[in-house]
């Protein structure tokens, strides 16, 4: 098994999650409440528990040596030369409301590497299964994809994803503020969606013109790195910043370069 390559994983990967996530679309009304996170804001159900152990299992028997990242259980975290990590359901506020924008998405890390190699992004609701591995491209359904080839932003939406942190609980609410304001006047759209794994995958194949995340811990990455990999592989560039000297908090500005230049020059 660790003689497949990494399109070889990428794809043994995937099959876990389709299965997993078709599983869980079909016993979507079992659906129970497990823990309630932010004062009750927040919630983890049933099914991102058992995604993510049944993932913990599956890594464990394929891959033994690996690590592993996940949200549910911090006990089974170890560490290992390639990590792997989940988000099980990425939207599960909306997946707890019954609202269909959710995924699962997975991706594995090279240890001390600050982009992934393999990331997978599955939307069961629609069956759109989004696969990349470095060098080998970003598939949709096992078709290529690209990013959008316009680049004048007056032309483009933009997706801004504040999830990973409470924006009011942020020592960089100002700035943050500002930042939002500022992509909100110069973008044809700006769209929060609620959803890290999804508008990646969507800036991927065409829709979105970019990605912004204002505010993101250096470290907090189980959501968005299959994402990330999956938006770098159909044409983007990645570009991050500190907030300041020494902070671990990041912002990640992710879409074509010539619409990375642009989005630069505004928030100087």
């Amino acid at each position: 098994m660790m003689s497949q390559n990494k399109k070889e994983i990428a794809k043994l990967a995937a099959d876990f999650l389709v299965k997993e996530g078709d599983r869980v679309n079909k016993n979507w009304t079992s659906m129970t409440i497990t823990d309630l996170k932010d004062g009750g804001a927040d919630v983890s159900t049933n099914f991102d528990r058992e995604i993510e152990k049944n993932f913990y299992d599956f890594i464990s028997k394929h891959f033994p040596d690996d690590g592993f990242i996940g949200e549910e259980f911090p006990e089974l975290q170890k560490d290992g030369e390639d990590i792997w990590m989940i988000d099980p359901i990425d939207g599960t506020k909306f997946f707890a409301a019954g609202i269909p924008l959710w995924s699962t998405t997975v991706s594995r890390i090279k240890k001390g590497q600050s982009l992934a190699d393999i990331g997978v992004v599955y939307n069961p609701v629609s069956e759109q299964l989004y696969i990349a591995s470095e060098g080998n491209g970003t598939t949709l359904n096992g078709v290529p994809v690209f990013l959008k080839e316009e680049t004048d932003i007056t032309k483009l939406q933009v997706s801004i994803d504040v999830s990973a942190t409470s924006v009011g609980e942020s020592d960089f609410t100002d700035e943050v503020h500002r930042m939002i304001d500022i992509l909100e006047r110069n973008f044809y759209r700006a769209r929060m969606l609620g959803s890290g794994a999804l508008s990646l995958a969507w800036l991927a194949q065409g829709f979105f013109g970019a990605f912004v995340d204002p505010v993101r811990e250096e470290k907090k990455l189980v959501d968005i790195a299959g994402g990330l990999l999956i938006a770098k592989e159909a044409g983007a560039e990645i570009r991050h910043h500190q907030f300041s000297d020494n902070s671990s908090v990041h912002y990640h500005f992710v879409a074509r370069p010539e619409v990375l230049d642009q989005l630069e020059q505004l928030l100087k």
